[in-house]
């Protein structure tokens, strides 16, 4: 029922192969050795970078060494003889959206949630009421996207906007001042910290347009550490996103889930595969 009943984490020693796959097994012991004599039917994944999620392989994950087409499922599965499913973390945090958050029970047919933090921008789409998986789990990515930033005529990749590096590089102050120290200028009224956050949410929107003419959402719902900004670019790029889209433009929202929300998605998947595969005789 989306409600996290427990909560453990363990963090890589260090970025390689062998530290991430062992924290893995680690992870999974924890909670096995917790709920002994517990059936535990499966274990679900949510997985960063890209994935096939019809084989439970992982391609890549960039911030790993060495951690390419690694079999995640097939490992899990022949160390604790449990089964296991993987979906890229947007598809989960979608997932749990569907199940109990914004698109919970709502006549919403197409929808997209974008995941932003530090590290990157992720999505995950559903059309026609269904989530869409695409080839192998790559789907509609926007990362890569050029758009305009300012009104010096340059374009950027959107994900290298949405990062608090960003912030304080346009800031470019000679103080050692954090994106968040920049943020309190900008809700304090600083002209020039406001100026940032209103060209990040100008470049957003063109971002999110060049979906939206795609895929026709009724809803975007953002979710991610970048959110903790969007008091100050939302408005921006609601704005501007009119002005592209004009009457037809989706709205958008900010996801209330905290740091579970891919976990309970995940768990949610997962659920439903040991439903799918359930067989029920006479």
């Amino acid at each position: 029922r989306g409600r996290v009943i427990s909560k453990f984490s363990e963090l890589f020693n260090e970025k390689n192969y062998n530290t991430a796959i062992n924290t893995l097994y680690s992870v999974v012991e924890h909670f096995l050795n917790k709920y002994k004599g517990k059936n535990i039917l499966h274990i679900a994944i949510a997985m960063q970078g890209d994935i096939d999620y019809e084989n439970g392989l992982s391609i890549k994950l960039k911030a790993i060494d060495g951690w390419e087409n690694v079999p995640v499922c097939k490992l899990l599965e022949e160390r604790f003889n449990i089964k296991a499913s993987m979906l890229h973390d947007p598809e989960c945090l979608l997932y749990t959206e569907k199940n109990h958050g914004i698109l919970s029970g709502a006549p919403i047919e197409n929808a997209f949630i974008l995941s932003i933090n530090n590290h990157g921008c992720g999505i995950a789409v559903m059309l026609g009421g269904k989530m869409y998986l695409g080839s192998k789990g790559k789907t509609c990515e926007i990362s890569s996207s050029f758009v305009p930033y300012g009104d010096n005529g340059d374009f950027y990749k959107i994900d290298e906007i949405l990062k608090d590096k960003w912030i304080k590089e346009e800031y470019n102050s000679s103080d050692n001042i954090s994106a968040l120290d920049i943020a309190n200028k900008a809700r304090s009224g600083e002209e020039r910290a406001k100026s940032i956050f209103k060209n990040i949410g100008k470049s957003f929107a063109f971002a999110l347009n060049n979906s939206a003419i795609l895929l026709n959402p009724e809803k975007i719902i953002l979710f991610g550490s970048f959110c903790k900004y969007s008091d100050l670019f939302l408005q921006s790029t609601i704005e501007q996103i009119e002005k592209l889209s004009g009457e037809g433009s989706p709205s958008i929202v900010v996801s209330a889930f905290d740091e579970n929300s891919a976990a309970v998605g995940a768990t949610l998947f997962a659920a439903d595969t040991v439903i799918n595969e359930l067989n029920f005789v006479d």
